[in-house]
């Protein structure tokens, strides 16, 4: 077991060491500025209609009906 512990470990370090958390925020927030204000709702909607039909499919996968 500690062995599995041990390699995901390395595997998490090295996907960390590959991955700028700041670069990436920082070109995140770039995108998000150049949104029109169309494009953020547009987001959002779909964003909202995802999360309920995961909350969906949750729901009936947990129950069965």
């Amino acid at each position: 077991m500690n062995r599995i512990v041990e390699l995901n470990q390395k595997e998490i370090e090295a996907v960390a060491g590959s991955f700028d958390l700041k670069k990436e925020l920082q070109e995140l927030r770039q995108k998000i500025a150049g949104l029109d204000s169309s494009e953020i709702v547009t987001i959002l909607v779909f964003m909202n209609f995802a999360a309920g039909y995961l909350q969906h499919v949750l729901y009936y996968s947990r129950n069965e009906v």
